[in-house]
């Protein structure tokens, strides 16, 4: 598991050393029950028109990581871990990680994604994202800033609040994975079950039918200050 977890990291790194900009897109569509789906996006296909054939030999092909799948495979050794750092397994379960390339088309992008209960399941499945295998202190850890938000929804309001990852702080790697976002950008786009009565982000640009709002950012700014991207969004009773 954190073999081709560490391998999709290393390979959006080869970007960064041809300076070649990556692209974010986050979408959410939101239940009125409380439930939703998740997807991020990380697209890097300029990366794969100008990628050497050589450098090709040495990257993943098309993956999918299902993490339900792989708690069921290693059920036996996770039994033997401590109570809490199962349970931080376990959070992971709705999560999968798609990693898609064809150099032909010019198509490169990693895709995390899933189906959650409730915002609360979905924070615990990226916090539990974020501490994987820290421990051995290896690349995996560097996925931090990606993902390093926290989600409110109840069916009525929806409130997102992040902050600067910790990696991007202290953590080299993480740092010099940066530059590869330089000239990217950060979409966002919510759905939501009811049209949209207010938010507090002038930059939101709302559908028609004010049942959703995209906003795009600077990638770069973005990553080196989330806090920008809080939201606040009140719907229609």
């Amino acid at each position: 598991m954190m073999v081709k977890i560490t391998s999709i990291i290393l390979t959006l790194c080869y970007c960064t050393v041809l300076l070649i900009s990556c692209s974010i897109s986050e979408e959410i569509t939101f239940n009125e029950e409380g439930s939703l789906n998740y997807s991020y996006v990380i697209d890097a296909s300029e990366f794969m028109k100008i990628m050497p054939d050589s450098m090709d030999k040495n990257m993943l092909k098309d993956t999918l990581i299902s993490f339900k799948d792989l708690l069921t495979q290693k059920k036996d050794s996770i039994s033997q871990l401590p109570s809490e750092s199962q349970k931080k397994l376990q959070a992971l379960k709705p999560l999968f990680i798609k990693m898609h390339q064809d150099k032909k088309k010019g198509e490169f992008y990693v895709l995390i994604y899933g189906n959650f209960i409730n915002s609360t399941s979905l924070n615990s499945a990226l916090s539990a994202l974020n501490s994987i295998d820290n421990s051995k202190n290896n690349s995996s850890k560097n996925m931090e800033f990606l993902t390093h938000t926290t989600y409110n929804w109840n069916g009525k309001e929806f409130s997102k609040k992040s902050i600067k990852a910790e990696s991007l702080k202290s953590d080299s790697v993480a740092q010099n994975i940066l530059p590869l976002f330089t000239g990217g950008t950060f979409k966002i786009r919510y759905n939501f079950p009811k049209e949209i009565k207010k938010v507090n982000n002038s930059s939101a640009v709302i559908s028609q039918d004010r049942k959703s709002l995209s906003i795009e950012y600077d990638a770069t700014e973005y990553l080196a200050t989330p806090q920008k991207t809080d939201l606040k969004v009140e719907l229609v009773k």
